[in-house]
């Protein structure tokens, strides 16, 4: 029973969601659930690919996403958040790049596709305009 207390923390509250279409990891999701009451959560899974790890803390207003994408994998991240409201991807507006890009709002959630082609990849993504590491 344990064990399944555990799979629900990684995959709900930390939000690290297999894609059964890709074995492995290869290619995964990352959608944090943020239930009233706890402010911070933080969790790793070893694959085959590498380490890919969610941390989330929410504080006054604002939502911070510490996210690690191992080396030749892609993720769909889902960032709880107002439609309007702002993303900045370490201290900077996130814009299209050759390793993220912006797909969409739906159902109280930005979602971005992060591929980590070349690299591995540790983003800091947040709802704020500054810039914050989770340390």
């Amino acid at each position: 029973m344990i064990g399944s207390i555990d799979a629900w923390f990684y995959k709900y509250i930390a939000g690290i969601q297999l894609d059964e279409n890709n074995p492995a990891y290869s290619v995964f999701t990352i959608k944090p659930f943020l239930p009233e009451g706890l402010n911070y959560a933080n969790a790793k899974i070893g694959t085959i690919r590498g380490t890919i790890s969610s941390r989330w803390r929410k504080e006054a207003g604002k939502f911070t996403l510490e996210i690690e994408v191992p080396f030749n994998t892609s993720a769909y991240i889902n960032i709880p958040a107002g439609k309007d409201d702002p993303l900045v991807e370490s201290g900077y507006p996130v814009t299209p790049a050759d390793h993220i890009k912006y797909t969409g709002y739906s159902e109280g959630y930005h979602q971005l596709e992060v591929r980590s082609e070349n690299t591995y990849l540790k983003l800091f993504i947040s709802i704020s305009g500054e810039k914050r590491s989770m340390t």
